[in-house]
């Protein structure tokens, strides 16, 4: 099971079979990448169709996670939430109950840390590793090479599948600290994500019904203390061009603002404006429907307010 020491103590990576489980849009990327990188792959996920396109891109396939768990080393896990990933890994029919001892679970999800630190106490007991390593960027940053990886766990954990987590991510791997770590890293990532994405939205729809062009308006924040991730890059290349695709949904936009939130409450830590934020998406999900492209929003709220971000004339609709 797992690879084999080189004569200097590190991994190669083609001596690796990672299993991966949960390949729909994100962690197909990801799976893409190691194999592009030589490292072989055998997955695991409910949907076939997601097998078979594992399968068509060279990696292999399992019906078990008593089988991945017989056959690889490391196993990643990327799914929709946090519920999931402990029925997986700490379930009554979870790879707790099949990996052995020294192997190590990579939990890629956008998760609670709470949660994370359970299952890490409880892989620990069976002597089982655990890397919390979850992602920014998507699966176009994926493809790109540009992904972030933040990772929690042991520096000897995380030095010893490092080769792995920079296949996934080669420009940008975090280590953050203890186990848990990088899960608290991607929720304040995703806080700070939503929140900024929402104030851009607010503050030039503000500008464009007072009669400001949006190009010009984008431009002058960009040179003032007001700039962010969204004026910068999104503003200009998608929602003044009217590009709607942002690749993530308005579902998770509401999930992962919403586990900030739960998490402050847990922690007694009053999170006023993450709650504010929360309530917006928990509405605009309500309205607008789960699978709603988050740059969509802003034209929901272009057309409800009368302006239009993507022309530079004629700002306000008669």
């Amino acid at each position: 099971m797992g690879g084999n020491k080189t004569i200097s103590g590190e991994w190669e990576l083609n001596s690796f079979q990672v299993g991966f489980i949960g390949v729909g849009n994100m962690g197909f990327s990801m799976a893409r990448r190691l194999l592009q990188a030589g490292i072989t792959v055998m997955a695991f996920d409910k949907s076939r169709s997601n097998l078979d396109r594992i399968a068509e891109i060279g990696g292999l396939t399992s019906h078990s996670l008593e089988e991945l768990a017989n056959c690889c080393d490391p196993i990643i896990t990327s799914l929709p939430s946090s519920a999931i990933v402990e029925e997986v890994i700490v379930g009554q029919e979870g790879l707790i109950h099949h990996m052995a001892p020294g192997t190590c679970v990579i939990e890629m999800t956008t998760a609670d840390p709470l949660s994370t630190l359970m299952i890490a106490e409880k892989l620990q007991h069976q002597g089982i590793r655990m890397l919390d390593a979850p992602v920014t960027g998507g699966p176009y940053g994926c493809d790109a090479g540009t992904l972030s990886v933040m990772v929690g766990g042991a520096p000897e954990t995380f030095e010893a599948y490092k080769a792995i987590l920079s296949a996934i991510g080669p420009k940008n791997l975090n280590y953050t600290g203890p186990v848990g770590s990088g899960h608290i890293m991607k929720m304040i990532n995703n806080l700070f994500a939503g929140t900024g994405r929402l104030a851009a939205t607010e503050a030039t729809l503000l500008a464009a019904k007072f009669g400001m062009e949006p190009e010009k308006t984008v431009e002058v924040l960009n040179k003032s203390h007001g700039r962010n991730f969204f004026t910068e890059v999104l503003w200009p290349n998608a929602i003044l061009k009217g590009t709607t695709k942002a690749n993530f949904t308005l579902e998770l936009m509401a999930k992962d603002v919403g586990l900030s939130v739960s998490l402050g409450e847990k922690l007694q830590i009053p999170l006023f404006l993450a709650g504010v934020v929360q309530h917006f998406y928990e509405h605009a999900l309500l309205y607008l429907g789960k699978d709603t492209d988050a740059n969509e929003l802003v034209y929901a709220l272009e057309e409800k307010v009368g302006v239009n971000l993507r022309a530079s004339t004629s700002l306000t609709k008669s």
